[in-house]
């Protein structure tokens, strides 16, 4: 059951990560207490909740970025961001380079 649960979890990471979305958020898509997801998470992935939002927008960001010709700006929306520097911040500090240096090396 609580494999389940993390699947669930991930399923709607990976189908909503193109979101604005929490931990709360995905709690409550499965019908389950947040902290009990968080505590599933770190038991079955070695991960939290969090950790795993930002691996699949950094995954998505970095799909674009080697597939697409789209504009950063497009690339930041798609990741669930609103803001491009706040876009650009979050890629470099997960991948140590900027969203356009990643691209340029894809």
């Amino acid at each position: 059951m609580m494999t389940y649960h993390v699947e669930n979890a991930k399923t709607f990471i990976e189908n909503n990560c193109h979101k604005k979305i929490t931990v709360t958020d995905v709690a409550e898509a499965i019908h389950i207490d947040d902290r009990y997801l968080y505590n599933l998470f770190v038991r079955i992935e070695n991960a939290t909740p969090k950790q795993y939002i930002d691996s699949q927008k950094i995954l998505s960001a970095k799909r674009l970025l080697s597939y697409t010709r789209l504009p950063i700006t497009e690339v930041a929306h798609a990741a669930g961001f609103d803001d491009v520097c706040m876009f650009s911040k979050f890629f470099k500090k997960r991948t140590g380079v900027s969203p356009t240096e990643y691209r340029r090396k894809h």
